[in-house]
C-alpha cells in the first residue's frame, strides 16, 4: 500500500509467512490526503475494471480513524491506526477489491 501525506510518501508492504498460492492478490492501494485529517483511498486496479478507482474515504476522529467504504455510506468502522483502517479497504472480503 502507498500512504501518501504532505510532502512525503511512504509503502508498507506485508508479511508473505502464511500465504497461499490460491488467496487473491491484495490490491495496491493509493491513500491521497485530502486535509490533515481526511484522506481518499483508490485502487489503481479497479480503475482498469470499473472505471472508478474510488474505494473510501478515511477520516481520524479523536484518536480513531473512521472508514467510510463505497458501496456501504451507512456502515462507519473505527480503527485505531491509519494503516489498519486502510487494511480494511484492502482485503477481498471488504468489497474494495
Amino acid at each position: 500500500m502507498t500512504i501518501s501525506t504532505a510532502g512525503q510518501s511512504k509503502t508498507a508492504t506485508r508479511s508473505g509467512r502464511g500465504a497461499r498460492a490460491a488467496r487473491p492478490r491484495q490490491a495496491e492501494l493509493e491513500v491521497l490526503p485530502l486535509s490533515d485529517d481526511e484522506w481518499r483511498v483508490n485502487d489503481p486496479a479497479r480503475a482498469e475494471r470499473d472505471g472508478i478507482p474510488l474505494v473510501g474515504f478515511i477520516k481520524k476522529i479523536d484518536e480513531m480513524f473512521e472508514v467510510t467504504q463505497l458501496g456501504a455510506p451507512h456502515e462507519h468502522l473505527r480503527f485505531s491506526t491509519l494503516a489498519m483502517a486502510v487494511a480494511y479497504l484492502q482485503w477481498p472480503g471488504s468489497g474494495a477489491a
